[in-house]
């Protein structure tokens, strides 16, 4: 079973979002794509997110869902596509988790220049963030040459 955090639904802030600027997303579509998503049925998971965003394209939540979807899915390009979005939307306000999201998506697309330079502002901007941290750890790492093991 895969679980996805359930974003806030009030006006605070969340891991995922900041300051909601639109509240026309049907909390109920978000409870569903939970549930669907819990139950494996990703498809439809998909489905009802990808309607939902496209019937409330200046609404958080409704790139939050779709977004998480796609990574679920590992549909790379359409979680780029969601998470810039959501970018789009939150502007200055976008918390460190969105960038997260975003890096990991573009290092699985094989956009590791861009990742990098996303991850060099976010660690910039969120110097203490505990998770970006340890993607700079990560990245680290990857960008170590590797030494190949004798037979």
């Amino acid at each position: 079973m895969i679980a996805i955090e359930q974003p806030a639904t009030t006006h605070s802030s969340s891991a995922f979002m900041g300051p909601l600027r639109d509240e026309h997303f049907d909390l109920t579509h978000q409870a569903e794509i939970m549930h669907l998503v819990e139950l494996d049925q990703l498809a439809a998971a998909r489905s009802l997110a990808q309607k939902t965003a496209e019937q409330c394209p200046n609404d958080e939540i409704s790139w939050v869902m779709l977004s998480l979807v796609c990574e679920v899915q590992q549909d790379w390009c359409a979680a780029r596509t969601a998470l810039e979005r959501l970018r789009d939307l939150q502007g200055h306000n976008i918390p460190a988790s969105v960038q997260l999201h975003y890096i990991r998506v573009l290092h699985c697309l094989g956009e590791d220049m861009i990742a990098k330079a996303v991850l060099q502002a976010a660690m910039t901007r969120w110097p203490d963030d505990q998770m970006l941290r340890q993607e700079q750890q990560i990245a680290l790492h990857r960008a170590q040459p590797r030494v190949a093991r004798a037979g």
